[in-house]
């Protein structure tokens, strides 16, 4: 390989590594940042159409709208008011909600199901907008990209492929999760909102109650979905804490709303839906994606 392939090889990975500073809108300290607010919204567009891809938005236009209502309450009072925000559920049984840069938070079906109160889908949406407030979503995908950049570099001085950066790069690091410091961060922040937006911030410690609950039962699909959020007994103590501060024991006159947010979880499907596929002796099969699998004895 010439000089010139190397050289430009690695002007590429430091040019992406040095591109400029933001003050983050949360800790308004300066930290390096490749994209601009507008980057960050296409980001997040293009990682939507994925997302509707993969999960596919959930059937029921009523919900929709309820849960966009509670999540726009939300974003009226976070740190970037300035971004459009959409909130979305989408068809999956599995216990999760996560967000995309650029405003996009997606909260599953299956964890609604275990939700008891409207101030607990706020926390819950609450938290996922404190992701996309401290950029935590933009800052994993840069660091994602650099090391893709790095065995880019390996596989131009090889003279292969290289790897493809992208929606599914992004997607790919989103669902993995982020640092417990950022998952920290994002707790504070979504009981600091939601008690702007006037829910009972108390409601979020007893949500981390339920899944401390659902952890004794199954532990091993709890840890697996949660492996990178800090100890769920420390969540409960912590946000326990920050929502007394916040509240000053004064909760009469704040939202909870358990009535209302179970009248809309009517005719709400439990369990694996059709994009899941089911599973009969040793043979899976996906009607909605067409396909089937033998899985081999044993």
């Amino acid at each position: 390989m010439s000089i010139l392939k190397r050289s430009s090889t690695l002007i590429i990975i430091l040019t992406f590594m040095t591109v400029g500073c933001a003050v983050n809108p949360v800790t308004q300290k300066r930290e390096i940042m490749l994209f601009s607010d507008q980057d960050e919204v296409a980001m997040g567009k293009q990682g939507h159409d994925a997302v509707l891809i993969q999960f596919g938005e959930y059937d029921d236009p009523s919900l929709q709208r309820y849960i966009d209502q509670v999540g726009q309450k939300i974003a009226q009072v976070c740190h970037r008011k300035d971004l459009p925000h959409h909130y979305m559920v989408v068809d999956s049984a599995v216990l999760n909600a996560f967000a995309l840069p650029g405003g996009y938070v997606y909260i599953n079906r299956g964890l609604l199901a275990h939700l008891n109160s409207e101030a607990q889908v706020a926390s819950v949406l609450g938290h996922e907008t404190g992701h996309i407030a401290g950029r935590h979503g933009v800052k994993k995908y840069q660091k994602a990209m650099g090391a893709q950049l790095v065995l880019l570099g390996v596989a131009v001085a090889t003279e292969s492929q290289g790897l493809a950066l992208g929606t599914n790069l992004l997607l790919s690091a989103i669902l993995q999760g982020y640092s417990r410091k950022d998952e920290r961060q994002a707790d504070e922040l979504g009981a600091l909102y939601m008690y702007q937006a006037g829910y009972n911030p108390m409601e979020m410690p007893e949500f981390f109650s339920i899944l401390e609950r659902m952890e004794k039962r199954s532990p091993n699909l709890i840890e697996q979905l949660f492996v990178s959020h800090p100890p769920t007994p420390d969540r409960v103590e912590k946000t326990k804490a920050h929502a007394q501060e916040l509240t000053q024991g004064k909760t009469a006159d704040l939202t909870i709303a358990q009535n209302r947010y179970i009248s809309h979880l009517d005719g709400l499907v439990f369990g694996p839906g059709e994009r899941d596929g089911t599973i009969e002796d040793s043979l899976y099969r996906n009607r909605y994606f067409r396909y089937q699998v033998q899985m081999p004895a044993g």
